[in-house]
């Protein structure tokens, strides 16, 4: 279950977070608020995002017998996981291992005692999951354990003193120095007494049952116990946080990283502009971030972090010219092929090799023992860079969310460029937001946000906030300030770098998207592209750029850094989904904003039809002349007035031809039909595709039109409903009101009908389809807010983000027009065409739909002969009908239709009726269990295509669909089991129980499940046929937002039906027949047979008692009687005893 390097560990108290237990594991004695001691004066501050944030538990601080018992201030001891927020996602395949480690909180003055150094060579015993927990001896050279399994349900521990045991503590428990031993754990003699128990490639029922075992010890009495999950042939040292070499190594990581040692050096950038040397320009940063980002990245691996989207390749020997790199194609197993079991994936210097052992004088001079060997030394360094690197997730999860709460100033502050188009080079110019050189203020601390504040604001405050969150799970001052100097050089890096990266991310995300029709749909068609074009800056950058340039300057001495190289690193890569996500969230709400004022302006105009000679038309309110668009550059502070204008034009280039059009339909008799309009790759001006910069193939969004189309069809019928509606409902002389229904689907598609609602002034509202595809709410949060743009609308809805209800004003234009036109001479006169089909079977009359034509008194109407949707003619060879209009007369006609049987060798366009809700597939398994409940068949599952029929009904005018049959039109898709098949399988004397349970698929997003159940459920051994599996529409799990940003929840109709068939056998039921026996001389005197009271059968093994009074012996008494068992064989016997002669006849 467990692949070769990957490493679970998991510890007593980060259990109780990981099991939902715990919370109200208080202390014996007392109760109170739960804080760690470090923190007793201040509380700390967790992240904001609830689903991210530290679970933090209160432990029982009570220990056994043997543990030194915790002062008073610290009762109530906080255990807070440190990888609480990477915990809460189970780890990606890609992700190479996932560690849950703990710092836990203790009485300081207690744990100071605590530092006795031990074995630095220890042993590990490892055993197989499921095997008794034991505890490793720490005598160097040798392994031998004590079984503690009944320890841990009795809560005893072990005597032996934690100065004898070599793996005492996780590694990856990022346990502290002795400041910050958890003070329930320590014993009598002031040692830590924290067990180490190594799985080997457990099941998954077996790493549960470890961690409900250490968790229950825990709460019992206060014992960590870490239990270490681990692949064949993987190892991380484990260590003790008590060992002076372990502590050596925290110390050497945290030194590292504050002094700026190896990989987290520092030095200036851009002092040589164009080979010119330039007096005060530079800046100073950390100058190796593809480096120290590798470090990152193995700390973000064994803490469990979800690696599956970074980068899974190398890029070890690029230089500062490599400027258009290639991103290599050979991927690796890990992130950056880390192994995390080799100690140099670790280092951050790896000269600090070692702690001075004598001769030295405040640090300087002496001999330095090597320790980079020693297996404490190296679980001490990494327990310090696991704590750092989940400090730096901490900073990019708060830092995502403090973008998103100021998206619009913080996306506003960055100016677009127009021409970061797939191929071109991106102007890369790293002098210049330096200060003091030809353009000044460009650094993040310059940018002012709208609201007051400048960018880099934002930016530190996350710094703080991941401090702080660090802070329950680091105690370590030392290593504290390590941290926080480390964002802090960080945030430096951002306030430099971010100037020269976001514009490019946000400038080529805007236009690439929001000129994509694709993008109309709704929030599934933007994230299709969001989270798939360019899932790193580097494959913006190397795959669909083609590289970057220095704008002509010669950067840096020596090549101080290689910029290529950092936009690879894990850095870069953290922060791109941040600034993406805040850039999605931010422009999607701009962009459907424009989506709804264009829908308002393009269908809600007054007064819009009139006739132009013969012909009557329509017109809208779209202005496009006004706008702002993607083709050229924009300042800072336009960027959501650029989402916004510029996706309004982008739904008039796909939507707008759409309203004449059906307009004209809708008065000439023609159907509801929109497939002219319909977009594929070929005539959306290669939008839906993205390109690479050798002009090959990156993305093909033509496949996801399919919501798009369905929105084009919907906007259609928008307008050609209100103009048909306004005909019939004039004819009748009634006014009326009406608003569409959408049916939504567990695959996001959608049906609709058109309702009559209150009210009588012509009211035909329509809501714009992306409201079903709003599927995160984004837009649906924001309706009626106000706009930080001049959005171009009149009124109350000016600069508001509009509703996605928009009014059809052609309805009330149609009735007064027509109004308005019958005292004219010649009047304008209506013809009518009903579509009337009749069922065969009832002879009932359906008028299914009715198409009209609108023409002047006296003169010709020719009405094209087009069915509704779902209808053919009955006679095809007639095309139209003419008659000549009589403002006297009714001017109408019947034509006989019939559905059209949509198959899946014949499917159809209307939603429901394409192959994917016609074909499906029935996963027949068949699982058979013995009485003794041994497994004697598990078949399957077998797959089994099923076909079936879709048509519209006329009735209800809806989609619905026959019954499911197989591929050769069988009804049966399973056959009941025979006779002889089912005694084969249970053996004789057995008899069958069948059950058969119908699921339909679960499924799984974003480390969420979308469960749909059981559909049906049989009795019985019955053929499994098409009818039990119901004729609804598709069988996708239902999908709801989970909050990720990073979650896409469109899905594939799909059709799949999972038939397991239980069978489970029991023993036969059978008569007994008993035989009667004279006691003296052993003759049978009578042989009856036993019926049992209850079912008239015994099963096999069955016990009964005779009952004397129901089998009388004539002349005989029994002498005994009782309980008897019915064999498997034979029969049983019962002794009766006396003589004829004295014998009572019974």
């Amino acid at each position: 279950m467990y692949k070769a390097k990957k490493l679970w560990l998991f510890a007593g108290m980060f259990l109780l977070a990981s099991l939902g237990v715990g919370t109200s594991a208080k202390a014996d004695t007392t109760s109170a608020n739960v804080q760690s001691p470090a923190e007793q004066s201040s509380s700390s501050t967790t992240s904001t995002d609830s689903a991210l944030s530290s679970s933090k538990v209160a432990l029982k601080s009570s220990t056994s017998e043997d543990s030194t018992a915790p002062s008073s201030a610290a009762s109530n001891a906080t255990a807070t996981t440190a990888t609480s927020k990477a915990t809460s996602q189970a780890p990606s395949a890609a992700s190479s291992t996932a560690t849950g480690s703990v710092a836990s909180s203790s009485d300081q003055s207690q744990a100071s005692t605590a530092s006795t150094k031990i074995s630095d060579s220890p042993s590990t015993s490892a055993v197989k999951a499921g095997d008794d927990i034991s505890v490793p001896s720490t005598t160097n050279g040798s392994t031998s354990s004590a079984a503690v399994t009944s320890g841990l349900a009795s809560g005893a521990t072990s005597s032996s003193s934690a100065a004898n045991q070599g793996n005492a503590s996780s590694a990856a428990s990022a346990a502290l120095p002795s400041a910050a031993l958890p003070t329930a754990a320590l014993n009598t003699n002031g040692k830590i007494a924290v067990y180490s128990q190594q799985l080997v490639d457990p099941t998954l029922d077996e790493l549960n049952l470890a961690k409900a075992a250490v968790a229950s010890l825990y709460l019992k009495n206060g014992t960590p116990v870490e239990v270490d999950a681990i692949g064949a042939g993987t190892s991380l040292p484990v260590g003790d946080p008590t060992n002076a070499n372990y502590q050596a190594g925290y110390q050497a990581a945290y030194n590292d990283i504050k002094n700026h040692k190896g990989l987290a050096s520092t030095k200036g950038v851009g002092n040589v502009i164009g080979g010119i040397p330039v007096l005060g320009v530079d800046y100073t940063l950390l100058n190796n971030l593809y480096g120290l980002g590798k470090v990152y990245e193995a700390g973000r691996i064994a803490n469990g972090a979800d690696t599956s989207k970074d980068i899974h390749y190398t890029v070890d020997n690029l230089n500062q010219n490599d400027t258009n790199t290639n991103i290599p194609t050979t991927t690796t197993n890990t992130p950056y092929n880390i192994d995390i079991s080799n100690p140099d994936s670790w280092w951050i210097d790896s000269k600090n090799d070692g702690i001075s052992t004598s001769g030295s004088f405040w640090g300087i001079g002496g001999t330095t023992t090597n320790l980079q060997k020693d297996t404490q030394f190296q679980a001490g360094y990494q327990a310090f860079i696991k704590q750092w690197a989940q400090a730096l997730d901490d900073f990019y999860t708060d830092l995502g969310a403090s973008l998103k709460t100021n998206g619009d100033a913080y996306a506003n502050a960055i100016p677009y460029q127009s021409g970061v188009n797939p191929g071109k080079t991106i102007p890369l110019k790293i002098w210049e937001p330096l200060q003091g050189y030809n353009i000044t203020g460009h650094t993040l601390d310059k940018i002012s946000l709208a609201g007051g504040g400048h960018i880099l604001d934002l930016y530190n405050n996350a710094a703080t906030s991941a401090l702080n969150s660090i802070k329950s799970q680091v105690t370590d001052s030392s290593a504290l300030n390590a941290i926080q100097q480390n964002l802090n050089d960080l945030v430096h890096v951002w306030n430099f770098y971010i100037p020269l990266f976001q514009p490019l991310i946000q400038s080529y995300l805007e236009k690439a998207i929001m000129s994509n029709p694709v993008s109309l749909s709704g929030q599934n068609g933007f994230d299709v592209q969001f989270l798939n074009d360019g899932t790193t800056f580097a494959d913006i950058t190397f795959k669909i750029m083609a590289g970057f340039s220095y704008g002509g300057a010669t950067i840096g001495v020596g090549s101080n850094v290689k910029f290529p190289q950092e936009i690879f690193s894990e850095f870069v890569t953290q922060i791109y989904p941040a600034i993406r996500n805040v850039i999605e969230h931010v422009d999607y709400e701009a962009a459907i904003d424009g989506e709804n004022d264009f829908f308002n302006d393009y269908l809600n105009k007054n007064n819009a039809i009139s006739r132009q000679g013969n012909q009557l038309v329509t017109s809208d309110s779209v202005n496009t002349s006004n706008k702002i668009n993607f083709d050229k550059d924009q300042a800072a502070g336009n960027s959501t007035l650029l989402s916004h204008d510029g996706f309004y034009q982008t739904a008039d280039t796909y939507l707008g031809k759409i309203k004449q059009a059906a307009f004209n339909a809708a008065i000439s008799g023609q159907g509801d039909d929109a497939s002219q309009f319909l977009l594929n790759s070929s005539n959306t001006n290669g939008q839906t595709i993205v390109k690479d910069k050798n002009g090959n193939i990156y993305q093909d969004y033509s496949k996801n039109l399919g919501d798009t189309n369905a929105m084009i069809q919907a906007t259609y019928d928008a307008e050609y409903q209100a103009v048909k509606q306004a005909i019939v409902d004039y004819q009748a002389g009634v006014k009326h009101n009406y608003k569409v229904t959408y049916t939504t689907y567990a695959d996001g598609s959608y049906s609709y009908v058109w309702n009559q609602v209150a009210g009588s002034d012509g009211t035909f509202t329509w809501t714009n389809p992306a409201s079903v595809d709003d599927t995160k709410g984004w837009y649906k949060g924001v309706i009626g807010s106000a706009t930080s743009y001049t959005d171009g609308q009149s009124g109350t809805n000016a600069n508001k983000y509009a509703s996605y209800d928009i009014i059809v004003a052609d309805y009330n234009n149609m009735w007064n027009y027509l109004d308005s036109q019958k005292t004219v001479t010649p009047a304008t006169v209506v013809a009518t065409v009903h579509y009337v089909y009749t069922d065969p079977q009832t002879s009932q009359a359906y008028n299914v739909g009715d198409a009209y034509g609108v023409g002047v008194d006296g003169t010709n109407v020719t009405v094209t002969l087009t069915p509704p949707a779902g209808y053919s003619l009955v006679n095809s060879s007639v095309k139209t009908w003419t008659t000549t209009l009589n403002a006297k007369i009714a001017n109408e006609t019947t034509v006989a239709v019939t559905p059209i049987i949509y198959t899946s060798s014949n499917p159809g366009t209307l939603p429901g009726t394409s192959i994917e809700y016609l074909s499906g597939t029935a996963n027949v398994t068949t699982k058979a269990t013995d009485a003794t409940g041994k497994v004697v068949e598990n078949d399957g599952p077998t797959a089994v295509a099923i076909t079936r029929t879709a048509h519209v009904d006329p009735a209800s005018k809806q989609v619905v669909y026959s019954t499911w049959q197989t591929a050769n039109g069988q009804s049966i898709i399973a056959a009941k089991l025979d006779d002889a098949q089912l005694q084969a399988l249970g053996g004789a004397n057995s008899v069958p129980v069948v059950s058969t349970t119908i699921t339909t698929k679960s499924s799984q997003q974003d480390q969420t499940t979308y469960p749909n159940g059981v559909l049906n459920t049989l009795s019985g051994n019955v053929d499994i046929t098409g009818a039990a599996l119901g004729n609804g529409r598709v069988t996708n799990a239902v999908k709801n937002s989970s909050g990720n940003d990073n979650e896409y929840l469109g899905q594939t109709p799909e059709e799949i039906f999972d038939i397991t068939r239980n069978i489970t056998f029991t023993q036969s039921a059978q008569d007994v027949s008993v035989n009667f026996i004279d006691k003296d001389s052993g003759a049978v005197i009578k042989s009856a047979q036993i019926i049992n009271a209850k079912d008239n059968h015994l099963a096999v093994g069955q016990q009964f008692t005779i009952d004397p009074n129901a089998y009388p012996v004539s002349g005989y008494t029994y002498v005994g009687y009782g309980v008897v068992t019915n064999p498997t064989t034979g029969n049983p016997t019962l002794t009766l005893s006396g003589t004829a002669a004295n014998l009572i006849n019974l």
